[in-house]
Formats: structure tokens, sequence, C-alpha cells
């Protein structure tokens, strides 16, 4: 029964009819592939070139206008179309890597550093929290310390013993530390 439809109609329901969409596969997958083969340099990209133009086809059979032209001439426009897009996809590809040509590339160390951040990134929240949760006047003396004042400098501005402020410090301190979550090897807090 698929034998005897055309192209245009089995086109008409490939979107919805999987059986349609498989017998135009079937039709114009070896045209499909003689065009790519003409224009790709390895079996992979011919590959891709061809899946890639029979997902579009399926995504945009709906929008098949017969009047404009043969179902096999619009099936190797879309696929000029991929094509086209992977070469200007690889052009800025390839100037990128001239651009990045001599550039300091990331080094193990620079690695380290990233995951420290990311890892107190993932504690803020917490250290946050437990800041909030501190006694007003221990907190007082994080929040003016963590703003760049000395502990003296903190005191000061307080109106209390630098003494004082170094030991409401040490304290904050400490309870914070007892209430945070450590990060595990896989970078989760727990």
């Amino acid at each position: 029964m698929m034998d005897e439809l055309t192209d245009r109609t089995l086109l008409g329901a490939a979107s919805s009819d999987p059986d349609a969409f498989a017998e135009f596969y079937r039709r114009r997958v070896g045209s499909l592939v003689s065009f790519a083969a003409r224009r790709c340099t390895t079996p992979e990209e011919v590959a891709d070139l061809v899946a890639s133009t029979f997902v579009i086809v399926i995504e945009s059979a709906h929008t098949y206008d017969p009047s404009r032209g043969e179902p096999g001439a619009w099936l190797l426009g879309i696929a000029a179309n991929v094509h086209a897009g992977t070469l200007r996809k690889r052009w800025k590809e390839r100037l990128a890597a001239e651009r990045l040509s001599g550039r300091r590339l990331l080094q193990p160390d620079d690695y380290a550093r990233l995951e420290e951040m990311i890892d107190a990134a993932r504690l803020t929240p917490g250290v946050q929290a437990a800041i909030a949760n501190l006694p007003d006047t221990q907190r007082e003396v994080v929040e003016l310390v963590g703003h760049g004042l000395t502990p003296t400098q903190a005191a000061s501005e307080l109106g209390i013993a630098p003494a004082t402020a170094r030991m409401r410090l040490t304290r904050a301190r400490r309870q914070v530390r007892a209430t945070m979550p450590t990060i595990s090897a896989d970078g989760t807090p727990h």
C-alpha cells in the first residue's frame, strides 16, 4: 500500500505517521547519502548530515509546500542548509582557536583555585544562615570584620575593648564552623 503513495503524500503525513516517514526515508536515504558523500570528508560526517537532515524532515514535514518543488529537492535543500551550517560552525571554531592560540590556558593551580571558589559558593548560603543565627554581639563583630575592619577597629566602632571583640570573633567563628556542613570529595555538602 505504501508503494502506491507519492513522495508528496508521504511527506505530508510524515510528521504524524511513522510508517509514512519510514517509507519516505527508505525511498530517499540513498540519494541523501550520495549528496552527503560528495560534500563530507569522513563517513561520520556523512552519517551526521543524513541523521540531522531527517530529524529536520520529521520536525518540518508539515511545512512542505508542493508548489515550491519536489520532495527530493526539498530534502536536498535541507541537507545543503545543514551542511552549510556545519561548515560555518567549523569556521567559527577555527577562528576562535586561532584567537586563543598562544593564550595561557588553565593550569593545574587554576583548577584548584576554581574548585575552591565553587566549594565556597556552595557553602555561602549555609555560612550566611549560620551568621544570622549568631547572638547580636557576635554577629556585629563578624559583619564589621567581614567588611574589612580589623578586630581592633571593629571594637572601636562598637565601643568595646579590643580583647572583647577578638573573643566574640573567636566564639562566632567556632559556632559557625560547628554548624557548617563539610564538603565531600564529590563536591557536595554534607
